[in-house]
């Protein structure tokens, strides 16, 4: 069974967003997370002023950055799924300052 055309991942469109950087900063560092620490995670990292608790970042995961990330394919996630992780067709590069760079997408076919 083949993979369904996707996009190839724009850096300079999804990942400017900061905390899209920072939750595929945690991922890529810790492998698969449930979304609640992946939301406690992003609320305790210095760089997130976006959320003051895990309960704002959790709806913000769920209804924004999850539904976008998953739809390039960037993370797995399904809604209802209580794990979220980096697709394991993406490979990140996460600098000191948490900026992450795609450096292998194997979803795109070469021409």
């Amino acid at each position: 069974m083949s993979l369904p055309p996707v996009q190839a991942v724009d850096d300079s469109e999804l990942l400017t967003h900061r905390d899209r950087r920072q939750l595929c900063a945690i991922l890529a560092a810790s492998g698969p997370l449930p979304i609640s620490v992946l939301a406690e995670r992003l609320v305790e990292r210095a760089g997130s002023r976006s959320f003051d608790d895990p309960t704002a970042a959790r709806v913000a995961l769920c209804h924004n950055h999850l539904p976008r990330l998953r739809d390039r394919g960037i993370v797995d996630y399904e809604p209802g799924d209580e794990t979220v992780c980096i697709s394991d067709r993406i490979t990140f590069e996460v600098d000191e300052a948490d900026l992450v760079t795609v450096v292998s997408d194997s979803r795109t076919a070469e021409v």
